[in-house]
Formats: C-alpha cells, structure tokens, sequence
C-alpha cells in the first residue's frame, strides 16, 4: 500500500508539493534571508550555500514521504508528512508498520 502524500496538495489559499531542482534559487534565498534566526537551532545552516541547497533538493527528490514546500509566491514554509502511527509505535519501540 503506497502511503506517499499526493505529488501537489491545494487547499484554499495553500498548495503545498513536493521540491523540484528549479527550486534551489528560492530556497537559497530563504535560508539566506533567514539565517541569524535558524543558526542557533539548526545547526545546518551555519555556512549553507548553493552546494548545500542543491543537496538538500537531491534527497529531497528522492524521499517520497516529505519534505514537501509551500511555494505561493515564495518559499513560505517546509513542512514534512509523517505516519503519526510509525512514529508512536517507534516512540514506545514496537518498530514500523
């Protein structure tokens, strides 16, 4: 059973999708534009730069569970899907699905 989010979610005003290689300017300039406020919780973005973003994306291509992007206009918000149920189970150590 394929449990993947669909490939483009739209809702109102929001649509969120999966990140695509010509996203690596805009999520650049996000991280760029954000990094005083992200380097003290998120290690990684102490010296992100294009080389970084790009591999971000790479994987991200590859992951079909998340992230996913809110891109209306601009990079708004990453945001990632999980199974809530994996998650609970792995928490108390009863493994997977």
């Amino acid at each position: 059973m394929d449990v993947s989010p669909d490939e483009v979610i739209d809702h109102d005003d929001v649509t969120l999708r999966r990140y695509r290689a010509d996203d690596l300017d805009t999520l650049l300039q996000a991280v760029t534009d954000s990094a005083d406020h992200l380097r003290p919780w998120m290690p990684w973005a102490a010296g992100y730069d294009r080389a970084s973003a790009a591999e971000f994306l790479a994987k991200a291509g590859q992951d079909r569970t998340g992230p996913l992007a809110n891109l209306n206009a601009r990079l708004a918000v990453q945001c990632a899907l999980n199974r809530t149920d994996i998650l609970a189970n792995a928490a108390l150590g009863q493994g997977g699905a």
